[in-house]
């Protein structure tokens, strides 16, 4: 373990106050004795020689070497300064605050630029309220395709894995302003705009996948074991879940675009046909009847989960998700089950092709509506047997992120089971409020721009807690078999092991997640005495 990578997390929560201004001085007072301590090691530098003749060259070397040791040290520590600045001056959800912040720690026009790069869209979009009072939008589009080539650029800077430790935290910048000029209002918090920018959104993207690909009828879940538990109508290997996700809800403003998507989705996505009922096949095998279900290691750290996470199938064709059964017996010889619920990310870039972990399911998640995918992690915890009294959590990276946490923040799934935690891994999350009781934790690499995809800062309500990260520190995969390290699994994983190995005492930044995989523990109840068995259930859309 590296205690560098260690020093390079932050944590926020609803505990976390900071003075952002009052950090950007520190940073520049830092600074200013470092240039102070350069000039006087400058100094020393030409008397060295001169101090030689006078035998007292030996101690000037010392002397010198230990100013240059703290120049260093300052310079070091003034940079992870600017890094937690940046960070928290995202969280103040105002660009213009942002802005300044970039421009006192560095200064320059590039910079400014660099801090928000919508900006001149923004302007651009609103140019048309000169033109026509009447017609604020009428420059709109220009401003979007300047908007949109800016957030381009963002992710070829992120496949072409740029060295850029505040990646991330510009892009959430830029996602932002585009969904305003998108929704065409600044009444509303970045990620409710987001939210709906992306609902609209996901509607024209089914429109287009159902030109492409026909128009699905519905979801199939299979499970490949079941347990003996399993709840009444779970004898049967598949389940269909007939008609299409109700994805592409709008909850605020529309917007002008907005109509036209929605114009566009009238004519084009729901082209006629008969729906038909698929017959569910038999053959289950259940635990306890023929062929027992698969026992694995009991997933005790967060860092064990997001493994198994990354171990699952991949496939073009079908999706697939991993749910964990804990049995513990205490001492009373009473047993207590508790479940994971784990779901990976993106599969498919595609726009509803068979494979329910498709790009359209992330526009659907972010826009808080219904999805494919939702609806077949709902069923197979159904499927699954997951009483109401039986803790259950929601584990997810990237895409599988987006669903942990929309089912931990629906009423309905907190009115039937019992949620434990929430962790998410390379998730924009932050439209999604659990019940404040619910620890969670939310992972974000800073130089991955997935989790800036929702266009804001996390709130942190309640019990939750986010964990930033630079991963330049981390030993991560990288190369042209993983160009986008910086959002692998791996990588997360990696990040939150270090968290897990380091000492608490000397990294008290990462207290609170040490707090936060103790309360995920003892509320699933899972010990190194606990029995786990993995179910594995392969989803696909049905056309």
């Amino acid at each position: 373990m590296s205690d560098e990578s260690v020093s390079w997390m932050l944590v926020t929560s609803s505990q976390t106050r900071i003075d952002t201004e009052a950090l950007v001085d520190d940073v520049l007072s830092m600074r200013k004795i470092k240039d102070a301590c350069d000039e006087q090691l400058d100094m020393l530098a030409g008397m060295i020689q001169d101090l030689r003749i006078h035998k007292c060259g030996e101690l000037a070397d010392h002397f010198y070497s230990l100013g240059a040791h703290l120049s260093e040290r300052m310079d070091s520590c003034a940079q992870k300064l600017a890094y937690v600045a940046r960070i928290h001056s995202g969280a103040e959800a105002d660009v213009r605050a942002y802005q300044r912040t970039c421009a006192r720690l560095d200064g320059g026009l590039g910079v400014n630029i660099w801090g928000g790069g919508l900006v001149l869209s923004q302007k651009i979009g609103r140019f048309g309220k000169y033109l026509n009072p009447n017609l604020p939008f009428l420059m709109a589009p220009v401003g979007l395709v300047h908007g949109g080539a800016v957030v381009a650029a963002h992710g070829y800077s992120f496949v072409h894995q740029a060295n850029d430790a505040e990646l991330g935290i510009r892009t959430q910048y830029d996602v932002g302003e585009v969904a305003r000029m998108l929704s065409g209002t600044d009444s509303h918090e970045n990620a409710e705009v987001t939210r709906d920018a992306a609902a609209q959104a996901s509607t024209f993207y089914a429109a287009m996948g159902w030109l492409m690909f026909g128009r699905h009828r519905g979801v199939k879940v299979s499970a490949q074991t079941l347990p003996a538990t399993a709840g009444e109508g779970a004898a049967s290997r598949t389940r269909v879940l007939e008609g299409v996700a109700d994805g592409g809800k709008v909850r605020t403003y529309c917007g002008p675009f907005g109509v036209a998507l929605y114009a566009a989705h009238s004519v084009l996505a729901y082209p006629k046909h008969t729906p038909t009922v698929q017959q569910a096949n038999s053959g289950i095998v259940q635990g306890g009847n023929g062929e027992a279900p698969r026992h694995v290691n009991t997933p005790l750290q967060a860092s064990a989960a997001l493994e198994r996470i990354g171990e699952l199938r991949s496939s073009a064709d079908e999706g697939q998700i991993e749910i964990l059964q804990h049995v513990t017996t205490d001492e009373q010889g009473q047993e207590r089950r508790s479940w994971s619920v784990m779901i990976r990310g993106t599969q498919k870039w595609g726009p509803g092709e068979d494979n329910p972990q498709d790009m359209l399911t992330n526009l659907q998640a972010v826009g808080q509506s219904d999805s494919d995918q939702l609806r077949a992690v709902k069923t197979a915890m159904d499927m699954a047997g997951i009483r109401s009294d039986e803790p259950v959590e929601f584990i997810g990276h990237s895409q599988g992120g987006i669903i942990a946490a929309q089912l931990a923040s629906e009423s309905d799934i907190r009115a039937r089971y019992s949620v434990a935690s929430v962790l998410t891994a390379g998730s924009p999350v932050a439209g999604f409020h659990p019940d404040p009781g619910v620890p969670m934790l939310n992972m974000e690499n800073t130089r991955d721009i997935v989790p800036a995809l929702d266009g804001a800062a996390n709130t942190n309500r309640g019990n939750a807690l986010t964990l930033h990260f630079d991963s330049e520190h981390l030993d991560v995969k990288q190369g042209s078999d993983n160009p986008i390290a910086a959002h692998d699994i791996g990588t997360y994983t990696q990040a939150i092991r270090e968290c897990e190995q380091a000492n608490p005492q000397q990294n008290p930044n990462i207290g609170e997640v040490m707090r936060w995989e103790e309360q995920r523990r003892t509320r699933l109840g899972i010990t190194d005495t606990t029995q786990t068995r993995s179910y594995i259930f392969d989803t696909r859309r049905v056309t």
